[in-house]
């Protein structure tokens, strides 16, 4: 069961990846990327669970998304840096948009996974709280701080590919959250 969420986002991490690789180093690995989450999937479905090769698949994937999270990681972080550099100081305030939304979604990314990994490690600790304290639900909080942090490069890749355009503006709930990229004039 564990596997209906962690199939789709290693394929999300993986097209993730190969769009920040085509958009900065201008290669186009899509099509090695479909091969290679589609030969993953195959294989982890079609082996029987806990076996060797099932395992060995797995901890395939894993890496695989290790390798999706480091790239992402440096993509987000470049992709805004361009930003920071082809912006006058007319629409900063584009920059200074994307700034925030990067180092949101990076503190809401590493408290999904703090999440995630004290659910998989306590979980049974955490059925039993002391003071009558209700389950935390701590797998919930992680697909849902994820989510958000995907937003958030969703949203960079939208923002970086309309950075031509001219009177961009960037709407923004709590001046953190992007809502909207506005072309005014």
């Amino acid at each position: 069961m564990q596997l209906c969420d962690e199939l789709p986002m290693l394929v999300y991490a993986m097209m993730c990846a190969v769009l920040y690789i085509r958009r900065l180093l201008h290669r186009d690995l899509i099509l090695p990327a479909h091969l290679v989450s589609s030969t993953v999937i195959v294989a982890i479905l079609s082996t029987e669970q806990h076996s060797p090769m099932h395992e060995a698949w797995r901890g395939f994937m894993s890496c695989l998304f290790s390798v999706c999270v480091v790239v992402m990681a440096w993509g987000s972080t470049s992709l805004v840096n361009r930003l920071k550099d082809e912006f006058t100081d007319k629409q900063r305030h584009v920059a200074i948009a994307a700034e925030r939304m990067h180092t949101a979604g990076y503190v809401m990314f590493v408290v999904s996974v703090m999440c995630w990994l004290a659910d998989n490690y306590f979980c049974s600790r955490l059925w039993s709280l002391p003071f009558g304290l209700p389950y935390p639900h701590l797998h919930t909080w992680w697909h849902i701080l994820v989510g958000a942090a995907l937003h958030g490069l969703l949203f960079l890749f939208h923002l970086y590919d309309s950075r031509g355009r001219p009177n961009l503006r960037v709407k923004s709930f709590l001046g953190i959250f992007p809502l909207a990229v506005v072309y005014s004039g």
